[in-house]
């Protein structure tokens, strides 16, 4: 009754291929080592530092995951009158370099990506 959409069965495809990446260092002593994400359900774990082959479908969740910070800065508002607003800056939470893509699509689909809120 429903034929398998051609479309979705090439996305399928193109999600289960390997992606060499390596999610960088962080000058925070705190910070999580291993990443751990998860893709339906299924955790991934990555060494921070380390060149590892991943699935392209956990190089997406690495890519979606976004940090947002607010500053505080005080302007003015007439002669006497102070105000302050919160400047945001959105970046990666886990910040990552793709190190082999062998998939020619690859570039810009993670350009794409990355320009998404």
């Amino acid at each position: 009754e429903n034929p398998v959409n051609d479309e979705w069965a090439d996305q399928m495809a193109f999600n289960e291929e390997l992606v060499t990446i390596m999610v960088h260092e962080s000058p925070d002593k705190f910070a999580e080592n291993p990443v751990e994400v998860f893709c339906n359900g299924t955790p991934q774990r990555f060494m921070r530092g380390k060149n590892q082959a991943v699935k392209r479908k956990y190089v997406e969740v690495l890519a979606r995951a976004k940090q947002t910070t607010y500053g505080n800065q005080k302007i003015k508002i007439g002669e006497d009158e102070d105000s302050y607003i919160y400047p945001a800056h959105t970046a990666l939470r886990y910040p990552f370099s793709v190190v082999e893509d062998p998939n020619p699509r690859g570039g810009d689909w993670l350009k794409s990506l990355l320009k998404q809120g």
